[in-house]
This record gives structure tokens, sequence and C-alpha cells, in this order.
């Protein structure tokens, strides 16, 4: 069957996920949140063998294309992986039972992350808060560049003191000072531009 192939079973299986277990899906094998895709979806991306791979997911299941957008990300994730679609769509379901943080949208430009219960202490573990720290500050300083590209210079100075606080949660990494630079110098260029 051809990659880009649409059957029933494939719009059945489609319309059957939900976003959370999609984001959540995309997100633990490296698709990066590209942010916002109009006010009822988000963008997410990967990068594998020299090749940008893009999806629009819907924060709902109520968007009219919902199913659509879940059969283009299927023929990404066949592109991406080799694998075919009933292993994917297996994949993305069975993310239920699993301990990983699960996102949950609030509005077009936010996803809260939470966990589910566990049988066991391991999402206590300093390990895992850094992640999500690091995760909701990358959140943020996402909004961030966006807030200071509309120009909504308040909003932006806000969001990244929530970043900087986020930021304070992981421990020392290099990679998150060089990041907390940027962060720094994008709010100093939206406080000079709002001066003039």
């Amino acid at each position: 069957m051809s990659a880009d192939t649409v059957t029933a079973k494939m719009l059945d299986a489609a319309e059957a996920l939900g976003p959370d277990d999609i984001i959540a899906y995309l997100t633990m094998n490296g698709w990066m949140d590209a942010g916002p895709y109009g006010p009822l979806a988000r963008l997410y991306s990967l990068q594998a063998d020299g090749r940008i791979y893009e999806a629009v997911i819907p924060i709902t299941k109520h968007v009219g294309d919902f199913k659509w957008r879940v059969i283009d990300l299927l023929h990404s994730l066949i592109k991406a992986n080799g694998k075919e679609w009933p292993e994917i769509c297996q994949e993305i379901s069975a993310h239920k039972e699993t301990k990983i943080p699960t996102p949950h949208v609030v509005t077009d430009a936010t996803v809260i992350y939470s966990f589910p219960e566990a049988e066991n202490d391991r999402q206590n573990s300093a390990e895992d808060k850094a992640d999500v720290a690091l995760s909701i500050k990358s959140r943020l300083e996402s909004l961030v560049v966006d807030a200071a590209r509309c120009d909504m210079d308040d909003l932006a100075r806000f969001i990244g003191l929530a970043a900087l606080a986020a930021e304070d949660q992981a421990p020392a990494n290099p990679d998150v000072a060089s990041r907390n630079n940027e962060l720094q110098e994008i709010l100093r260029r939206s406080s000079n531009s709002r001066k003039h």
C-alpha cells in the first residue's frame, strides 16, 4: 500500500485518537512543538534523515478536519519512522498506559503537563522534576518570542519571568545558561523598543 493511501479503516483509527495522546506521542518521539497554528491547532516538527517533517495537530477533536490532520500526521510518521499506520496508531493509543507527562491543552498557546497516578515514586525524582521544569521553560520561551514579535512587551516580560522561575527549578546546565542569555536579550530588546 502506498504511504499516501487513505482507507476507511485508517480514517476510523485516526478519528479514535485523542489530541492529548497524539501530542504526548510526538513529544516522546522527538517532535518539537513549533507553536500555535491558528486558534485550534499546534504545529509540530521533526528533523530526521536530513528532512524536516511537519504536522498540524488540532487541540480538540471538535475541529472539522481533525481526522484529516491525523491522516496527514500518520503519513508523515510512516515516512519518518518506516512503520505502518496500524502500528503507529497502536503506539499512540498505548500512551495511556505509560507513566509519562500528559499534555493538557488549556488554550491555543498553552499546554500544561501533568503526571498520571503512578505506582512508584519515580515521578518525584529530581531528574523528572528537572525534565518537567525544562519542558515548561522551553514552552514559555517560545511564548516570549511570540509575544515580543507581536509587540506585546508587558506580556513578553511577564512570561519571561515565569520562564526564569521554571529554570530555577532545574539543575545548573550550560545549555540552559545559554538559552537564558538569549531570553534576556529578547526581553531587553522588547523593553528598548517600547521606550522608543
